[in-house]
């Protein structure tokens, strides 16, 4: 096979001769991962949780989510207590700093929960030194993640397992 064929990219996934490559889709001058073709022992196309860690990002949601709780149920009871107490045009105890640090954190709990629960199409690379997730950026019909492999089958060798 000759060396100077031109890579194969989907999404931020490019294949050449010699190595696997995740890129960030808008720069795709950074590289995220890349391996070498004599480190890998198989490649899986799977379908599932993209996340690398889910536990962690699980624990670090719930953390957040936590958080908000703590400091958001003290702010609305007080709140309750103190609002009907009020007279009109009287301002009542509502300190919007710490209002805003528990709306804030809700929001960061929902976004490590959506990325501990995503699911989209990944290859689960087996390295010598343990396997590696390399995640299509975007969630793309299986037709073209299909042709995708048969693209790089065809041009560099490349043997991709389907489940």
């Amino acid at each position: 096979m000759n060396d100077n064929k031109s890579p194969i990219e989907y999404s931020s996934v490019r294949f050449t001769q010699n190595e696997i490559i995740e890129f960030d889709e808008k720069n795709k001058s950074q590289q995220l991962l890349n391996i070498k073709r004599e480190n890998i022992n198989k490649i899986s196309l799977i379908y599932g949780v993209a996340s690398e860690r889910p536990i962690v990002d699980i624990i670090i949601g719930t953390i957040f989510l936590l958080a908000g709780i703590y400091i958001g149920l003290p702010l609305l009871e007080n709140l309750i207590t103190t609002l009907p107490q009020s007279a009109p045009g009287e301002s009542s105890f509502y300190p919007s700093k710490f209002v805003s640090w528990s709306l804030l954190f809700f929001p960061c709990s929902a976004i490590f929960y959506y990325l501990a629960f995503r699911r989209r199409y990944y290859f689960k690379v087996e390295t010598k030194q343990g396997p590696r997730k390399i995640v299509f950026n975007s969630k793309i019909p299986s037709v073209l993640i299909q042709k995708f492999i048969k693209d790089v089958k065809a041009t560099f060798g490349w043997e991709i397992k389907q489940n």
